[in-house]
């Protein structure tokens, strides 16, 4: 059993992220941004919460400096970290603020406390986007076969544009700003960065509890 903090737990993809480390057994902290959303994950999950195998840290701002400061810490001490969080709207008023703030300083500073504060972590995983490795001036790039050199290449005057491209700058710089961190720092952890293009399927409910039988440590097939 691993020891794992995830960020952003009530999101589309933590949800289902959540949903599989409890079934294979895994112990699990998750950070939401506010105590009603503890509330509804508590209820989803109370049978995983009364065993000990969830618990809960409010984080109300990721872009906060420090914002994660307490969260990393844990007893037992968390072995690895996925970070999902990051926002994932566009009705929005200001692009730099509720968008690629949040996206980058959620990001290292997440990092910046694992490192401070939780030396048993040994890896980081960081959910970005395929927006942060493709080139639209490129086009569709039929058998183009994408590695890590590619590079989204916009800038932050072409992020002010849309909410959308803020979005891909968002991703962009948050995982730039993170492989830094990495080769700058030296932290005792490695980390692991996800890019998928899309992401389909059903959302995970929070809103009524789904585990209130016995609970299964079997993996799922």
């Amino acid at each position: 059993m691993t020891r794992v903090l995830l960020t952003g737990g009530n999101g589309f993809i933590a949800a289902h992220t959540l949903d599989l480390l409890l079934k294979c057994g895994h112990s699990v902290v998750t950070t939401v941004r506010t105590q009603e959303k503890v509330g509804k994950l508590t209820t989803a999950y109370e049978l995983y919460v009364k065993n000990g195998q969830l618990g809960f840290a409010v984080v109300p701002d990721i872009a906060t400096p420090g914002a994660f400061d307490k969260a990393v810490i844990s007893n037992p001490p968390f072995e690895a970290v996925l970070h999902t969080a990051s926002p994932n709207r566009f009705n929005i008023a200001d692009i730099k603020k509720d968008l690629i703030d949040p996206a980058v300083e959620g990001t290292v500073g997440i990092l910046k406390s694992i490192k401070a504060s939780a030396p048993s972590v040994k890896r980081v995983v960081i959910t970005s986007s395929f927006a942060a490795m493709a080139d639209a001036s490129k086009g569709t790039r039929p058998g183009h076969i994408y590695q890590e050199e590619d590079w989204n290449p916009v800038t932050e005057q072409e992020a002010q544009a849309n909410a959308i491209m803020a979005y891909s700058a968002g991703k962009t710089f948050a995982e730039k700003a993170a492989w830094e961190f990495l080769a700058g720092e030296n932290p005792a952890f490695d980390i692991t960065v996800i890019n998928p293009p899309m992401v389909f399927g059903p959302v995970v409910s929070s809103s009524s509890s789904r585990y209130k039988g016995t609970i299964s440590n079997k993996k799922p097939d």
